[in-house]
This record gives structure tokens, C-alpha cells and sequence, in this order.
């Protein structure tokens, strides 16, 4: 019996830490890299490429519709190009058994109009999973948050576990658990709400917003966007989130607004 567990185990794929990193760094060039030859941009970014297969469909599904599809417009028309590099890249000790990736990027556009580089820092917090069976990745989870000059002007090693990584974006952001820290409390919540669906609901629920901006915001600086996705009257989201309303969402972290019943 031993020797055929032995046998078994053989044939178990086994993953390093290098192949993840590996993994991750070749995801994050093929997402952000923008080359002459745009039939390779369409196929790579494209349904069916090469980042719908290394991603969840949630993920690519932000991805196409909210960035890339625009993005290809832009290239075609105005001749864009872009190269990144990598400036550090560190798994997160938080996330215990999660496989949460934050890395610092710089990318570097050029137009054809302007050929003056346009450098632009982010922030990325990637999620990922193993592949059942093989020694395959998957991203499941993906954050973003531009730096604004003073920040890109901070060195490397300024970026710690102190820091605050962008939250993920779509289903994820409100679901995985790595991720509440991320939100911020709402102390006119006292009892437990489920979160409001993508359907309008009568039901009271809490909505998860993210600060996608580039700098810090106040929680009422999303009620209006709460208003109009739950279905409510802007002054009564106001009315429910008095005191959360001054609160502090800083780039990338997730506001949590109560919706009251709709009457």
C-alpha cells in the first residue's frame, strides 16, 4: 500500500512559490502591455485570450467590458502604447491561506499625437487559485488604485503591510472574507443587513461601495450612487447614514451605506 501511495504522489503535481510568481507577473504584463501590432492586443485581451483563460469569469468579465474593450478604441485611434514595469511584487502575510498577491507597477503611455511618455503608478492586489490537478493559476480577485505624485515619489520599501491595498472589484469585493478590513464601518448600521442585490429590493440591505478614485473620499460622496442602484430617494439614503456620512473612504477601501426599506 505505501508504494503505491508513493506511486500516487509522483504524479500529484506539485507548485513553488516560484511558478506562482511566475504566474502572477506574467498576468499583470499580458493585462497592462500595449504593443504595435493590435491583432495580438485583440486576441490576448479578447474572449477566449489569453487573460480570459488565466481569469474567473467574474474578473474577466470587469475587465472586457469595463476596460479593455474601450481601451482597444483608444489604440486604434489614437495610437497608443504603453510599457510597464514590474517595481515590487510581495505576497500579503494577511491573508492566511489565501493567495493574495500586492504588487507596484509604473506604466508608461505614449500617443501617437504626443510622444512625450505619460508615467502612471498603481497599486494591484491580485487573488489567486490553483487550478484543480495541474500546476495551473487562476485570478479570482482583482484590485486597483492609481498613486497620486507624492505617492509615486514614495521609494519601494515606503509600500509595507501597513499600507491599505486596493480592494477587488466586482462580486468579490463584498464577499471574500480577506476583504472586510478593506470596508469601512458604518456605525449606523446596528443589526445585521444582507447585502442589497443587483436587483431593485424592498427588503433594507447594505451596499458596498468602492473608492476608485485616485484619492481619499467621504462615505456621502456615494450616496447618490447608492440612491440610484437600490432605487431610493437620495435624501433618505442621507437621512439613514447621518453619522457615517463625514467618514473617510481612503482610495481603493469599500464604503458600506445602508439602504432602507423602499416604501
Amino acid at each position: 500500500m505505501k508504494k503505491i501511495w508513493l506511486f500516487l504522489l509522483l504524479f500529484i503535481p506539485s507548485i513553488t512559490f516560484a511558478q506562482e510568481k511566475d504566474f502572477v507577473e506574467h498576468y499583470i504584463k499580458s493585462r497592462f502591455e500595449i504593443g504595435t501590432n493590435i491583432a495580438e492586443l485583440e486576441q490576448r485581451w479578447g474572449p477566449n485570450g489569453e487573460i480570459d483563460k488565466m481569469s474567473s469569469e467574474s474578473v474577466y468579465t470587469e475587465f472586457w467590458e469595463r476596460y479593455a474593450k474601450g481601451l482597444i478604441r483608444v489604440v486604434k485611434e489614437e495610437g497608443l502604447t504603453r510599457k510597464i514595469e514590474i517595481l515590487m511584487l510581495r505576497q500579503d502575510p494577511r491573508a492566511d491561506d489565501q493567495k493574495v498577491w500586492i504588487a507596484k507597477v509604473s506604466l508608461v503611455d505614449k500617443y501617437a499625437s504626443n510622444q512625450t511618455p505619460q508615467r502612471t503608478d498603481t497599486i494591484i492586489t491580485l487573488l489567486i487559485k490553483n487550478v484543480p490537478n495541474s500546476k495551473k493559476f487562476q485570478v479570482i480577485g482583482w484590485g486597483q488604485a492609481y498613486l497620486n505624485d507624492r505617492e509615486q515619489a514614495k521609494s519601494n520599501s515606503d509600500i509595507n503591510e501597513s499600507d491599505n491595498p486596493p480592494a477587488f472589484e466586482g462580486e468579490i469585493a463584498s464577499q471574500n472574507t480577506f476583504l472586510k478590513e478593506y470596508v469601512i464601518k458604518n456605525p449606523d448600521i446596528r443589526h445585521r443587513l444582507e447585502e442589497c442585490p443587483k436587483h431593485t429590493t424592498y427588503k433594507p440591505c447594505v451596499m458596498y461601495v468602492r473608492n476608485t478614485s485616485s484619492k481619499e473620499q467621504i462615505a456621502e460622496d456615494f450616496f447618490d450612487e447608492a440612491a440610484h442602484k437600490s432605487g431610493r430617494v437620495p435624501y433618505i439614503i442621507r437621512i439613514e447614514n447621518q453619522k457615517y456620512a463625514k467618514t473617510i473612504i481612503p482610495k481603493g477601501s469599500v464604503a458600506e451605506i445602508k439602504i432602507p426599506p423602499l416604501r
